[in-house]
Parts: C-alpha cells; structure tokens; sequence
C-alpha cells in the first residue's frame, strides 16, 4: 500500500483523519507515520506532510477546507488580490473563532481541505468586491472549467441578488485578469467594447471600441523579444492600414493607473476616427 506521506500528497498536502481513512490509510499506519517523522499531526485529527502549504494545514487545523479566493488559486483560476488571511468554510454547527483565517459557514463541506470548483466560485460572487470576483469568474469561464448558469442556479438565500449583479457583467471572452480589470473600468464609463475582437490581417485585439478603436493591454510576464518586436510592428502597421487607431498599456498602467487610461480611451473615443 502507498506510504501514508504519499497519501497525504495526493489530498494536497494535509488532510483530516476522516478523508486519510477514506483514502485507505489504518489508524496504525497513521500514528507510525508520525512516530516515524514522515509525516506531522498538526492539531487535533489533521496531519500534513512536512512541505504542505500553509493555508492548507490551517483549513485542516479548523476542521474546515479552502474556498472563496483561497480556494479559487488551488483551483488554478486568477485572483485580482491575494488574501492577506486563508478563507476557509468550516461547517455551521462548529464555532470557530479565529484571527488565522476568514471563515465562511456552509451547510457541508465534504471530507477534502478544498471546497470544489463551483461553490467555491459562488462563494467569490458574494464574497469578493465586484471587480475582484469577476476577475475569478472570468478565469473560470475562459478555461471552460464552469458555466455561468451553473453558477446562477446555485446562487439563493442572502446575497444572491447582488452576487448575481456580478455574474451579468462575466464574459469568457476576457484573455486575462489584467483585461477584465480594464473592460469593468471601460464598463463603468460607459463604453460597450468588444472583447478579443477579430481583425482581418491582424487577429485577436484585446478590445475593439466602435469598431476602430484598439485597445491593448500587455501582461504582466511580457516580453519584448525581437520576435514580439516585429509582431508588434505588423499589427500596428495593418491596424493603421485599416484606419484604426491603436491605444496600448502596460499591466502597470491599467492595475495601479486605471482612472488615467480610461480617461484616455475616452478623450480619444471622443475626437473621432
């Protein structure tokens, strides 16, 4: 049989005594695992082996799992901001107080230290502030790991109406959490842009306003090689060649100067083509 370390490896690291035994590990096994120093008990029924993420041996610790944007980064979706404290759902029946960890009551949790794809995304919509939950959904929505309907039906109860405000303005279309940011920004001054729009010569512009108004962001691992260099020419050279105008930004400008870029966009909007 798999060494308990293995085990718990495969549950991501920590786990709590009811989803070890789930996966076939023996109380005997257990304890000389720890005996042994292959593996670490870390509060009352929660083990870890000795790299596991911390955010993950807390959820262990509480008794609870992962959710919210906690949960969103191990699902591998983007996340606007990352939380200064783990958001972990604990079951409501179990009082938890603690300043470790941002708690989230639900009805149940399961046996894993990780909430699932899709309530985990729910959680974002009514936990998160708009911009950054959509930034989450989005992902989600882009890899096509969900569907917006799903999520709709398993939104009710408090907080659903705003929560499903938030879900209206998703769009699957957006190639980046970068991008999203801009399109709420653009969005909000009233601007109704198109997302990845195609161009004829060109391909995929990150957002076409009007029909001649580009829009580029350039993301965060970006890199000016000398192949990007001459990319970038040919489709600023075909843009112009189609009478558009093309605006760029750096990831810097739209996540810490957004009101500016807008402002921008929309002083040149305004001039006309």
């Amino acid at each position: 049989m798999d060494d308990v370390a293995v085990v718990l490896g495969r549950l991501g690291g920590a786990a709590r005594w009811s989803a070890l035994r789930s996966a076939g590990v023996s109380d005997g096994r257990l304890r000389a695992a720890v005996r042994s120093n292959h593996i670490r008990q870390v509060g009352r029924g929660a083990f870890a082996t000795h790299d596991a993420d911390a955010d993950l041996v807390v959820a262990a610790q509480l008794g609870g799992a992962l959710t919210c944007s906690s949960g969103a980064r191990y699902h591998g979706l983007d996340v606007l901001d990352p939380p200064d404290r783990p958001h972990i759902a604990v079951p409501r029946h179990i009082s938890r107080q603690t300043s470790r960890a941002i708690v989230h009551r639900t009805a149940r949790i399961g046996a894993g230290v990780l909430v699932p794809l899709l309530p985990c995304l729910v959680e974002c919509l009514r936990c998160l502030p708009p911009l950054a939950a959509l930034v989450t959904v989005d992902s989600a929505l882009r890899q096509g790991l969900v569907s917006a309907p799903a999520m709709e039906r398993r939104l009710s109860g408090p907080g659903s109406a705003k929560a499903r405000q938030v879900l209206a303005q998703a769009d699957r279309r957006s190639g980046s959490a970068i991008e999203t940011v801009l399109r709420v920004g653009l969005w909000l001054a009233g601007l109704w842009v198109v997302p990845q729009a195609y161009v004829e010569g060109v391909g995929r512009v990150d957002f076409l306003i009007d029909g001649w108004l580009v829009v580029e962001v350039d993301g965060f691992e970006y890199h000016s090689d000398r192949a990007s260099y001459r990319n970038d020419r040919r489709r600023a050279n075909a843009l112009t060649a189609h009478g558009m105008v093309l605006l760029r930004f750096s990831y810097e400008d739209v996540r810490y100067r957004l009101p500016q870029v807008v402002a921008l966009i929309c002083m040149v909007r305004s001039r006309g083509r």
